[in-house]
C-alpha cells in the first residue's frame, strides 16, 4: 500500500540576536528617553503623543510595557545625575542616588523595572538578594552576608576611585529583611542587628557612591522608617496596575518572539485582548499567553 506523502511544516529562518547593548548605546538610549519627556510627564503625555509613543517603543527595546510613568519617574529622579561625568558631579556638588524603593501589588514588575535600568545604565551584573536568604542562624554571620555583599563594590572603588563601576544591589521582598526595629519577637535581636547594618552600608561612614540599592516590596508599611529617610531609599516609586494601554503593550512585548518566529496572526488585536483582561497584572497577562503557546502536535517543532 502506498503511503501519502505528509507535508512537514517549517520554520522561517531565525533572525541574528541583537547585539549586546554597549556603554554609548545604553546612555544613548537613558538620554533619549529623558528628552521625550518634558518635566511635567503627565501633562507631556496628553499634550505631546508622538513623544509618548517615541518613549513607550524606546522601553519596548528593553523588554518593558506598561510601565511607561514608573520608569520615567525614576530615570528623572534617581538616575539622570549619572549622565554627568565624575569630574562635573563633583564641581556642582552634585550627590547621586544611593537607593530607590519600588512598591505595589505582587507580579507589577518591579524586579523586572530594578534589572533593566542597571542595563539601562550599563552597569556591573547586578546582585538580586532574596531577603530571607541573608538570615543565619549562627550569631553575626546574618551580619557577615549583607557585607559581603558590598565588598565588591567597595574594594573597586578604594582601587579605581570615581573610575569604578556603578554596582547595583536589588533587594527582593525587602520587607522580610528590614522590618520595623522592635516590633519583632526575637530573643537573639538579629533582625535589628541586621537593619542596623544595612543602613551603615547603605548611607554610613563609609558610604560609596558606585553603589546603587534597588528593594521591592508590596508591604512599605512593615519597612523601617530610617530606611526611607533621604540618604538612602529615598526615592519612592509606585509601580500599580497597568491601564488599558498597559496591558495592551505588555501582550506586545511577551509576542515578540512569536511575531519574530511567523507565527503570531496578523488579526491579532492587542487592544481588543487588553479590553478583555482589566485589573491584570502583567505577571498574569504572562501565564495567560503560557497557555496559548504552541505545542509539539501544531508543526512548529
Amino acid at each position: 500500500m502506498a503511503r501519502g506523502k505528509h507535508t512537514i511544516a517549517r520554520r522561517p529562518p531565525v533572525p541574528p540576536p541583537p547585539p549586546p547593548p554597549t556603554p554609548n548605546t545604553s546612555l544613548a538610549l537613558l538620554r533619549e528617553l529623558l528628552k521625550n519627556e518634558g518635566e511635567d510627564t503627565e501633562a507631556a503625555t496628553t499634550t505631546n503623543n508622538s513623544a509618548s509613543k517615541k518613549t513607550s517603543a524606546l522601553l519596548h527595546q528593553l523588554g518593558i510595557g506598561g510601565l511607561d510613568g514608573p520608569v520615567i519617574t525614576l530615570l528623572r529622579r534617581a538616575l539622570a545625575s549619572r549622565l554627568l561625568s565624575p569630574d562635573v558631579a563633583k564641581r556642582l556638588g552634585v550627590k547621586h542616588v544611593r537607593g530607590i524603593l519600588l512598591h505595589g501589588p505582587p507580579g507589577t514588575g518591579k524586579t523586572l523595572v530594578a534589572r533593566q535600568l542597571a542595563a539601562l545604565l550599563h552597569a556591573a551584573e547586578p546582585k538580586l538578594i532574596s531577603g530571607p536568604e541573608l538570615l543565619s542562624m549562627w550569631v553575626g554571620k546574618s551580619e557577615e552576608n549583607i557585607r559581603a555583599i558590598f565588598q565588591d563594590a567597595e574594594q573597586e572603588f578604594k582601587e579605581k576611585g570615581s573610575a569604578s563601576a556603578l554596582h547595583v544591589i536589588i533587594f527582593d521582598e525587602i520587607d522580610a529583611l528590614t522590618r520595623k526595629r522592635g516590633t519583632l519577637r526575637d530573643s537573639s535581636g538579629v533582625l535589628d542587628s541586621c537593619v542596623n547594618q544595612l543602613l551603615s552600608k547603605i548611607d554610613g561612614l563609609a558610604a560609596f557612591d558606585n553603589i546603587l540599592c534597588i528593594g521591592t516590596t508590596n508591604r512599605k508599611d512593615l519597612l523601617d522608617d530610617a530606611l526611607l529617610r533621604p540618604g538612602r531609599l529615598e526615592v519612592h516609586v509606585e509601580v500599580g496596575l497597568p491601564d488599558e494601554a498597559g496591558r495592551a503593550q505588555i501582550f506586545h512585548v511577551h509576542t515578540r518572539g512569536f511575531a519574530n518566529e511567523g507565527c503570531l496572526s496578523a488579526d491579532v488585536d492587542f487592544h481588543q485582548l487588553a479590553r478583555l483582561t482589566p485589573n491584570f497584572t502583567g505577571a498574569e497577562i504572562e501565564g495567560c499567553l503560557l497557555y496559548t503557546s504552541p505545542s509539539p502536535r501544531d508543526g512548529l517543532l
